[in-house]
């Protein structure tokens, strides 16, 4: 019998998993009201109704989501020993790992369409005669390719950390690429500015170059998603960055079965 890729019985237990935790299924109700109540309140501000997404549209509803279900998804079950006997049926550790990036993805891509589908009820509501267009399916596009580009990154994170610490990871490195960014957005400060010292513009002619190959990759781990708003003004496809963002995906995903393989060796080693 051929291995299935995607393991059935695995991805319906770990939406079982979710439904059925007697902590974490309130924190992710208690998150999810936020959201909606964030998204009533953001419509409710606003004179004019939102068309195009923008990133903080689509980072603040798919990354809490992701957090909320990704968190420990594959840390946890090392901790608890349940991996070793987990691994003792027949699963492949590819499989694994793929299955609980997929289950995490459709799940938190659920969430987020039916919080765009409850930010478009209550935009219909304030403004009445504005009906969902080709912007609200652009949204819905980017908002999944978040959900499953950011399972990836959770997932890899996870496999390489115990416990329930790739929040706490995912975090440190939004941080850090963040400030990455920041300094290569500084040359016209460092090297340009008249009021910069010359060690500033030495240190700045290092640096600079640098962070600026950096600050792309790091992004597009940290917060990887499509961005479609070019199609507003463009009929032209952005292919580098559907490159970028399917390649890191595939990355993350590559360095999270890598490891669940050499956690397989370990294991025979003790």
């Amino acid at each position: 019998m051929k291995d299935s890729v995607i393991n059935k019985a695995l991805f319906k237990a770990t939406i079982e998993e979710w439904r059925y935790n007697p902590v974490f299924l309130p924190i992710m109700v208690l998150g999810y009201l936020y959201l909606i109540g964030f998204a009533i309140i953001s419509v409710s501000f606003v004179s004019a109704p939102i068309h195009e997404a923008t990133f903080s549209s689509v980072f603040y509803t798919a990354a809490p989501c992701v957090a909320l279900l990704g968190t420990g998804i594959i840390g946890q079950n090392v901790s608890s020993g349940i991996l070793s006997v987990l691994f003792a049926r027949p699963i492949r550790r590819y499989s694994y790992v793929l299955t609980r990036w997929l289950a995490l993805s459709v799940a938190s891509s659920t969430l987020c369409l039916i919080l765009l589908l409850i930010e478009q009820v209550a935009g219909m509501a304030a403004f009445p005669g504005v009906v969902p267009d080709f912007n609200t399916l652009c949204q819905a596009v980017e908002r999944v390719s978040m959900c499953f580009g950011l399972s990836a990154t959770f997932i890899m994170f996870s496999s390489v950390l115990p416990s329930a610490i790739n929040l706490s990871a995912w975090i440190v490195f939004c941080f850090v690429s963040n400030i990455i960014v920041e300094i290569a957005h500084m040359e016209p400060y460092l090297l340009h500015s008249s009021y910069g010292s010359e060690l500033g513009r030495k240190l700045g002619e290092f640096v600079i170059p640098i962070c600026k190959e950096m600050a792309l990759p790091l992004q597009s781990i940290a917060f990887p998603y499509i961005d479609l708003s070019f199609l507003a003004h463009t009929a032209s496809i952005s292919w580098f960055a559907v490159f970028t963002y399917f390649s890191n995906l595939s990355l993350s995903l590559l360095i999270a079965i890598i490891v669940m393989n050499r956690k397989e060796v370990s294991y025979a080693s003790k």
